[in-house]
């Protein structure tokens, strides 16, 4: 925002420090359907997203003019968000399985111990990360 201050980033907790893994990343969520019966196209989903990625990372600026208009800031606002924040791409995400799962794991038993949830999930059951390995 024009005139606000950073006061500091996922990347500054402890969490962070500690896995190299934000306590909230981005992430994308493919329908279970998708994935089971034509993982091919889920996996061209996904792929396409990180080409979008590598897009706005070679050519930030022409990225920001892009979408802009999405988030009613100007291009020149939109530009260089990628420069505070790392960026996953497609080339790291076995990394960021393992860290997302530890962090993920840290967060739980945050919750557990604060009782916002009576016990902590098996979330390995709600994760299929298969249909992204190369074929």
């Amino acid at each position: 925002m024009p005139d606000g201050k950073l006061l500091g980033t996922d990347m500054d907790t402890p969490n962070y420090q500690k896995f190299k893994s934000m306590a909230s990343p981005d992430i994308m969520i493919i329908s279970r359907k998708l994935v089971d019966e034509h993982p091919d196209q889920a996996r061209k989903l996904a792929v396409a997203v990180f080409r979008g990625v590598d897009f706005t990372l070679a050519k930030p600026q022409e990225a920001a003019k892009t979408v802009a208009h999405y988030f009613h800031q100007s291009p020149e606002t939109g530009a260089g968000g990628h420069e505070v924040v790392p960026i996953l791409r497609l080339d790291g995400l076995a990394g960021a399985y393992q860290a997302a799962r530890r962090t993920d794991a840290v967060a739980g038993a945050v919750a557990v111990r604060q009782q916002k949830i009576p016990t902590l999930p098996d979330v390995s059951k709600w994760e299929n990360t298969s249909f992204m390995t190369p074929q």
